[in-house]
């Protein structure tokens, strides 16, 4: 029995999807905090065969079915589950497609605009494919709360759809992790990125799937 609850819509998803998926999630840093502000949204492409393999082990190295990267690395336990995953995903096959909003605006104080171009940027490269990675059909991200923040990332969709940017049979599907525990693996990747960018903490956690990562532009 799987350890992650049902989604019928997501399982709807999966049941008209032959080739891989990608998993997206993303990291930011709001202006004036203090810090250069940046945007990043990662994806993480596994192909269906690899899908039961990754989300037992995901869970056997996390030893439970909860996993949030950012709360894990304020423990040296957790730091140390952070890495054992991290080394396993880039023992593997998958790769990670990062789009990376270097300047963002200083009048984008909730970083919306960032997000926007991102998550365009990847998604239209995930849809079209490129020279290191397939063309992807299905695109699985976290439902963001409140709901009109879902409804913005559901409308960035939608235009890319009707501006040709995202074939007509892409599908795009956002849960909670909850009902899909490889939502921990863009976590995961996109922490690791974080922390080499911002040189705060442990820079040696993007190491292990360096040579997986891959980037694109984002598009406005």
């Amino acid at each position: 029995m799987s350890a992650e609850r049902s989604h019928p819509g997501l399982d709807r998803a999966y049941a008209n999807t032959a080739g891989p998926v990608a998993y997206l999630d993303e990291t930011f840093q709001r202006p004036g905090a203090g810090l250069p502000a940046f945007y990043v949204f990662t994806a993480v492409l596994v192909d269906r065969a690899e899908m039961v393999d990754l989300r037992f082990r995901l869970r056997e190295i996390a030893g439970g079915t909860f996993w949030h990267t950012t709360d894990e690395l304020l423990t040296g336990d957790g730091w140390k589950k952070t890495l054992a995953m991290l080394e396993y995903l880039g023992q593997g096959t998958e790769l990670c497609l990062l789009a990376h909003e270097h300047q963002v605006n200083e009048t984008d104080t909730d970083v919306e605009q960032a997000r926007r171009a991102c998550l365009r940027g990847l998604l239209s490269a995930l849809s079209s494919g490129g020279p290191s990675w397939p063309r992807v059909d299905l695109a699985v991200f976290e439902e963001r709360t409140p709901r009109n923040r879902a409804n913005f990332d559901r409308k960035h969709v939608a235009d890319l759809r009707r501006e040709g940017k995202i074939h007509r049979g892409m599908q795009v599907q956002m849960v909670s992790p909850k009902f899909e525990h490889l939502l921990w693996l863009p976590d995961l990747v996109s922490s690791a990125f974080r922390k080499s960018i911002t040189g705060r903490g442990d820079q040696n956690l993007v190491e292990p799937i360096r040579a997986r990562m891959h980037f694109v532009d984002p598009v406005t």
